[in-house]
């Protein structure tokens, strides 16, 4: 009996999306599929270490990269951290004891990012996303308005963590670096599905 392990292959400046074994013919360099084969595409907390307009290495080009390599009907989940958690640090200054504003904050505080008394100016978000090792962070809504506005998606949407209608995108999430409330707080899961 063969095991086949997802394939990684460079994309951009990353090496983090893989797709299923047997779902794309590679190239003969057995590198990188060809464009318009890859059925699934995953992707995780990659676009938050790329600013988007960082030219061949930037979000944008990724994110173009990983279209051109979609075949038509071919699904990609994108996982990504969110603007929203540092931001709702900003906002309101009272917090309720409890709440999952309340452990982010306490969470963060363990961690060698700012706390959230460091957080009162938006300037310090940059220094969050550096501590942190990211260079750009989306909302769920800024990146599904950005793969509508291709016109090579027919649909895309938000997921929960670890759920998906695709067998292959369950439970990929399930053994996050951070508590699971936490990074459930902090990430959004985008599927998109090719024209």
């Amino acid at each position: 009996m063969v095991i086949h392990q997802p394939r990684k292959f460079g994309l951009g400046a990353q090496e983090a999306v893989w797709l299923p074994p047997g779902s794309a013919p590679l190239d003969r360099d057995g590198g990188r599929p060809r464009p318009g084969t890859v059925q699934r595409l995953y992707s995780a907390h990659v676009l938050e270490r790329m600013h988007p307009e960082q030219g061949d290495k930037g979000g944008y080009r990724y994110l173009a990269d990983c279209m051109t390599l979609l075949a038509p009907g071919g699904v990609m989940r994108l996982v990504s951290a969110s603007i929203n958690a540092p931001l709702s640090l900003l906002i309101p200054k009272d917090i309720k004891p409890g709440s999952i504003m309340a452990r982010y904050r306490e969470w963060l505080a363990t961690r060698d990012s700012p706390t959230a008394e460091h957080i009162e100016h938006i300037v310090s978000l940059g220094l969050y996303g550096v501590s942190r090792q990211r260079a750009f962070l989306w909302s769920a809504q800024m990146l599904r308005t950005k793969l509508l506005a291709s016109g090579r998606f027919r649909d895309v949407y938000t997921q929960p963590l670890n759920q998906s209608d695709y067998e292959e995108f369950r439970d990929l999430e399930k053994d996050p670096p951070m508590p699971f409330e936490i990074y459930e707080y902090e990430t959004f899961v985008i599927e998109a599905i090719k024209q």
